[in-house]
């Protein structure tokens, strides 16, 4: 009886140990499969740690891109094969080294000051060093880098890439040098060059172009040249500058400035592809050039003025003797003996001829009459004589007295009209021509007009014969205006306009009339 109590008490024992011990068992299994769980996750991580290192580290050998690595003391610990291959070393020669044994220049400026200020800001962008390769040749990087810290902050290495700018700074190096020299030629200059971008701002100017301008370079960039020089909110009229930037052709021309007279040309510059960039202005004065040739133009009127009169005045009366007395022979001889008469009469013929030809050589000479009235008295018979020699109407209306004093200034003006009265005659193919002078307020304007076929411009593919240009020489000298109007089937008109006062004025002023 007791005993069988004992086995019962001992396996009631047994049961309650076992159930005790069944949640640890559980717990224990719970344990062992999370454990494997990790274990498999910490594998899967490593796999792919190591792919993405694998991934890395091929493209870090590849990368066109030098690399490489620095500890604390700046010496090398990693580079890639694209860095080792730029300079020639094998790993094993490279890795140790400090980077300072690379440096050509600037050794104590990399450990005094670049890297201690890279290891504290943890990043370095754009900075250049000159470094030689194995071989002895010397190379320029540019060099970005960052730094890795651990969880403390605490320095573990540099990551850095390299690039190599040599050919770069070779290039820039040549374009400073093409530069300098291209400054120290316009320097030398004594035009003034200037060069405008393409919404006719001021981008550069030379020396001489900013000494006349009285402000510094630095304060004519992108400002206009009509604000700079003349305190204009807008082109000036008839500038070839503004021409050429409507054009996008060449143009050049004269222009008064300060009473300085400017030739002003305008180039385009256009890139490879054509495209518009902007215009280079080149300014000469050529104010003395124009009086030394005004000064021999007077000169020359002078001379010319003064064989006149002689002859006039000498010869003339000479032949008008002669005339005179063979007329009086003739008459006495003629009941005496006729046929020394007839002699007589033969040499006042012959007087009277050289007397019409002096007269007009006379009149060549000197076209205008020395009086205030000339010029309107010579272009009126310069109509005259046109309408009887051609057979075209030639028609002079002044419908005010126009009255000018300088007989120099007259004389070019009537030239200026006997040339333009020729073209017509010539080229024209009209049947009338109209010769007009008026004075309007202080503006004298001369026209000569044509009925005629026009198109002169298009007709000769706005080529200047010598005829044009000296015309517009003529009135460069006397401070003119010329203008040239020729539209096809409408005739022609050419004006020449003259200030009556102000231009005179300064013109006597600046040339010394």
């Amino acid at each position: 009886m007791v005993q069988g109590r004992r086995t019962a008490g001992y396996g009631d024992d047994m049961n309650s140990s076992e159930a005790r011990r069944a949640p640890e068992a559980a717990e224990t299994h719970t344990t062992a499969g999370g454990l494997e769980e990790e274990l498999l996750r910490l594998r899967t991580a490593y796999d792919n740690l190591k792919k993405s290192e694998e991934r890395y580290r091929l493209m870090f050998e590849n990368v066109p891109l030098g690399y490489l690595s620095m500890d604390q003391n700046a010496r090398l610990i990693d580079a890639n094969n694209a860095l080792l291959d730029f300079l020639g070393y094998s790993r094993d020669e490279f890795i140790g080294k400090r980077f300072a044994d690379l440096l050509v220049e600037g050794v104590d400026y990399h450990l005094n000051v670049t890297f201690p200020a890279f290891k504290k800001s943890g990043i370095s962008q754009n900075i250049v060093w000159k470094v030689r390769k194995k071989d002895g040749s010397v190379a320029i990087i540019q060099m970005n880098g960052r730094v890795r810290y651990d969880e403390n902050g605490n320095f573990i290495q540099t990551h850095c890439m390299m690039q190599d700018i040599t050919e770069q700074k070779k290039a820039e190096k040549a374009l400073r040098k093409s530069e300098q020299e291209k400054a120290l030629i316009l320097g030398a200059m004594s035009d003034r060059v200037i060069y405008h971008d393409a919404d006719m701002r001021i981008l550069w100017a030379n020396r001489v172009a900013a000494d006349s301008s009285g402000l510094p370079l630095s304060e004519m960039e992108g400002k206009y040249c009509y604000a700079v020089w003349h305190q204009r909110t807008e082109p000036c009229e008839g500038c070839p500058v503004a021409a050429a930037f409507q054009t996008r052709q060449v143009c050049t021309g004269e222009m008064h400035v300060n009473n300085k007279v400017m030739l002003i040309g305008g180039y385009p510059v256009l890139d490879d592809n054509g495209t518009f960039l902007g215009v280079v202005q080149v300014s000469k004065d050529t104010t003395e050039r124009r009086l030394l040739e005004k000064q021999i133009l007077d000169m020359s009127s002078r001379e010319q003025q003064r064989i006149g009169h002689d002859l006039h005045d000498g010869l003339g009366q000479h032949l008008t003797g002669i005339s005179f007395l063979a007329s009086a022979l003739h008459c006495q001889l003629s009941g005496a003996s006729p046929e020394e008469s007839d002699d007589a009469k033969q040499i006042a013929e012959h007087a009277n001829a050289a007397l019409s030809l002096m007269r007009s050589l006379v009149k060549g000479l000197c076209p205008v009459n020395k009086d205030a009235k000339g010029l309107m008295l010579s272009l009126d018979s310069l109509a005259a004589n046109v309408e009887n020699m051609y057979g075209i109407a030639c028609r002079f209306r002044c419908d005010e007295p126009v009255l000018i004093h300088n007989n120099l200034i007259a004389t070019h003006l009537y030239y200026i009209t006997n040339e333009a009265v020729n073209n017509a005659v010539k080229h024209s193919k009209g049947s009338c021509i109209a010769i007009s002078l008026s004075c309007d307020g202080d503006m004298i304007r001369l026209a000569v007009a044509d009925n005629g076929q026009g198109g002169f411009l298009e007709t000769y593919n706005g080529q200047k014969g010598i005829g044009l240009r000296t015309m517009e020489y003529r009135c460069k000298m006397i401070g003119a205006a010329l203008r040239l109007q020729s539209t096809a089937s409408e005739g022609t008109t050419v004006t020449c306009s003259l200030p009556v006062s102000e231009t005179m004025a300064a013109f006597a002023g600046e040339y010394g009339e």
